[in-house]
């Protein structure tokens, strides 16, 4: 039986008094019993009058056990305890898909860059993300791994290239989102508002001469990740893009990957990897791939860190270059609030 099913209904005969009548009712959600009792007057009289009595006290204390079976039907929700506090909840209620390179998060990148998108060709460059995913308001559930949270993205990814003096910024991406995650121990939902526009850096534009094309877009879209093993996951979804700058961009997106998660040290450490394979209509179809694998620290906190190496190959995330081929290869570190 569920812990969250309807009250119960006792009744047991008061020992020492004619016709007294005890009637129970347990509240299986609170851990917490109401007891009513109705003794009636000694004699002939009494005992009829406290019968009707039990009657009517019966009647009436059964009424409320079956409004809240009704309840408890229609709002199953309502019944359980529920994470406090609902508005800017603690803990890490936002799970995150961490191979996609432009997840939001806090970290920095050291890039190796082969096939270069830009006009820098290959060297080194360096991208800062600052970002976060903060949770809002839980919707419902009663533990951090059974919930539906709303809550609000935002990032920021700004590359620059090292081979310059100046530290020359290329481009900056930026993000705002506000996702909805529908958490079931470790398979969760998201279904997300994102906007995204990129930025061409004025040291770029003024060196090489080139226009800006303001790229940007909104797109509404769902993900769906699965563990299907212990330390192995699958997830996969898309969206469709709406208000696309240029006008000629397109709309269909389309990406997925594997998770993987090594048992956890004695000293908190574990070993930690990915993939991430991302196609849109923009960019005919051509895929982007992305590879991860690395140290995940303090893996037993909230606030870890992680240490990755990365190889990418395909259409570049800057948004700017996103037509454009690059081959990278990468050191990441970030920190998880």
């Amino acid at each position: 039986m569920s812990p969250y099913n309807a009250a119960s209904l006792r009744r047991a005969g008061r020992p020492g008094r004619p016709g007294g009548t005890q009637y129970s009712t347990d509240y299986l959600w609170t851990n917490s019993t109401i007891t009513l009792t109705y003794l009636p007057p000694e004699g002939a009289s009494g005992r009829r009058q406290g019968r009707v009595r039990d009657r009517q006290m019966k009647q009436r204390t059964r009424t409320p056990d079956v409004l809240m079976l009704a309840a408890l039907m229609v709002f199953p929700m309502a019944a359980r305890a529920q994470l406090s506090p609902r508005f800017l909840p603690r803990g890490n209620l936002m799970p995150a898909v961490h191979a996609d390179p432009r997840e939001p998060a806090m970290g920095g990148k050291l890039i190796g860059v082969s096939e270069g998108a830009t006009l820098f060709g290959s060297g080194f460059e360096g991208e800062a993300h600052i970002g976060h995913t903060l949770p809002v308001y839980v919707v419902s559930g009663d533990s951090p791994d059974h919930t539906v949270v709303i809550g609000i993205q935002g990032g920021v990814f700004a590359r620059f290239s090292l081979d310059t003096k100046q530290r020359d910024l290329i481009s900056s991406d930026w993000i705002f989102a506000i996702p909805l995650i529908i958490r079931r121990q470790n398979h969760w939902v998201r279904i997300r508002y994102r906007h995204i526009s990129s930025h061409l850096g004025d040291e770029y534009a003024i060196r090489f001469g080139v226009p800006r094309s303001n790229y940007s877009r909104d797109g509404l879209g769902a993900t769906v990740y699965r563990t299907v093993a212990p330390g192995v996951a699958l997830y996969g979804g898309g969206s469709v893009g709406f208000n696309v700058h240029p006008r000629d961009g397109e709309l269909l997106v389309f990406n997925g990957g594997i998770e993987l998660k090594g048992t956890q040290a004695d000293n908190g450490t574990r070993l930690i990897g990915g993939a991430d394979v991302y196609v849109d209509q923009d960019s005919s179809w051509r895929p982007r791939v992305n590879l991860q694998a690395g140290v995940r620290f303090f893996a037993d906190r909230q606030n870890s860190i992680r240490l990755l190496g990365e190889f990418l190959t395909g259409p570049s995330p800057q948004g700017e270059f996103h037509r454009e081929d690059a081959t990278l290869i990468t050191l990441g570190l970030y920190v998880e609030l």
